[in-house]
């Protein structure tokens, strides 16, 4: 029953690709009290993608209400270690699970080749699980084909979250001729098994262009669960082949909210940023599709599209609805200038906890200050700093958190 949870909750974590509009996630803090146990709960966000996870050392989670609807997403967010990179490398094979645990994470955030023996050495004989964990993440940014065997070793373990994590490695480290083992090891779960989903992705990130039309299949198979299309969704992105466009198109119509995200984010993937923005644009777009839209394009869009995010949050001030604020976010996370006088002005509007919360965030990152929920403290701030501001933004914005798909996966 525990391995069964471990299983739905591992592959639960493979959906952390849907990432983008900043939904947190972190850690609790890490009991290295029992090898192998579940060193760290991961949190669930709940009301949407809430695409993706984020992890840094004590766990929030960023509260039910991020977008609509019940999926988890998580995204990692970025950390910076004070201690110097020779330092974590002789930590890696401390005896000390902590120090263990906090340079895995630190070589995961800034790959270095030089770790990639000691990693090695140390995943072989390590007993924790969240652990091993991040010394495979650490070993897969790598991309250094040393590393290959021992990830190749963990494939076939226990845990089903060190296994799922070996497994989406492989394209970082191997080559092509391990497509066929992956396949094989994939057909022995059933075509609607969640258990497919590491494999699916794994094939994907390799270009295996056969795991399209098994995509296609399942997201026409009325038995296949919502988790196994979001990925099926990704997959298609990811695989770059303008054939699946009108597929995923048409799931950006779909009545459940989750794949509505995940069509967006696979048209992202695949860099149709114009047309997401004129679904954006379009009023009679539905609420869903167009605030899905938006959040991508916080992530794949550029500055060439402030016009339309303006132009969309001018045409919804004051409407009952979500895309105005959304456009804001994404001209903030797109550095637009002007971004903390409109982010004052959703903070000051909206009744909405989750969409003040996140404008609070936005205007601390972009300032460098603190200012709480006041709006006219922001506004004070905006006029007493904005010459400064716009002559050099980089001077007052705090470091952007850095959003990595499932283990840092990039499309």
């Amino acid at each position: 029953m525990r391995n069964a949870r471990a299983r739905k909750l591992s592959l639960t974590l493979l959906l952390g690709f849907f990432v983008f509009s900043g939904c947190a996630v972190e850690e609790s803090p890490t009991d290295f009290a029992t090898p192998q146990d579940d060193l760290t709960t991961w949190q669930y966000i709940h009301n949407f993608v809430s695409f993706p996870f984020r992890v840094i050392g004590a766990v929030i989670v960023y509260p039910l209400k991020f977008v609509f609807y019940d999926a988890p997403v998580f995204v990692y967010e970025s950390f910076e270690s004070d201690e110097p990179i020779d330092t974590t490398i002789s930590d890696v094979e401390s005896e000390d699970p902590e120090k263990r645990f906090e340079a895995a994470r630190s070589l995961f955030e800034t790959p270095n080749p030089a770790a990639v023996d000691t990693l090695v050495r140390a995943l072989d004989k390590e007993p924790y699980t969240e652990i091993m964990f991040w010394q495979i993440s650490a070993l897969r940014r790598t991309g250094d084909q040393r590393a290959l065997p021992a990830v190749l070793a963990k494939i076939d373990t226990d845990d089903p979250r060190i296994s799922s994590a070996a497994v989406v490695s492989l394209p970082d480290l191997g080559d092509a001729s391990l497509i066929e083992d992956i396949r094989k090891r994939m057909t022995v779960f059933g075509e609607t098994s969640e258990q497919r989903i590491p494999y699916m992705i794994c094939l994907a990130r390799f270009g295996d262009l056969r795991i399209r039309d098994e995509c296609f299949i399942l997201l026409g198979n009325d038995s296949a669960s919502v988790l196994l299309k979001s990925t099926a969704l990704w997959c298609l992105g990811t695989l770059k082949d303008g054939s699946s466009l009108e597929t995923i198109v048409r799931f950006l119509e779909d009545e459940d909210i989750r794949l509505t995200m995940s069509a967006a984010t696979a048209l992202g993937i695949l860099g149709e940023t114009e047309m997401m923005i004129e679904i954006a644009k379009d009023p009679k777009s539905g609420e869903n599709e167009s605030v899905s839209c938006i959040k991508n394009l916080a992530i794949y869009g550029s500055a060439e599209m402030f016009p339309d995010l303006l132009a969309v949050q001018r045409d919804n001030r004051g409407k009952e609805n979500q895309r105005g604020f959304w456009a804001v976010y994404a001209l903030s996370r797109l550095d637009y200038p002007e971004a903390i006088p409109l982010l004052t002005e959703e903070l000051s509007s909206r009744a909405e906890v989750m969409l003040r919360v996140k404008a609070i965030e936005e205007l601390s990152r972009l300032s460098g200050a603190n200012l709480g929920s006041d709006p006219a403290a922001w506004r004070a701030w905006w006029i007493e700093n904005r010459s400064a501001y716009l002559a050099d933004p980089s001077k007052f914005h705090a470091p952007l958190r850095k959003d990595f798909l499932w283990l840092g996966i990039e499309s």
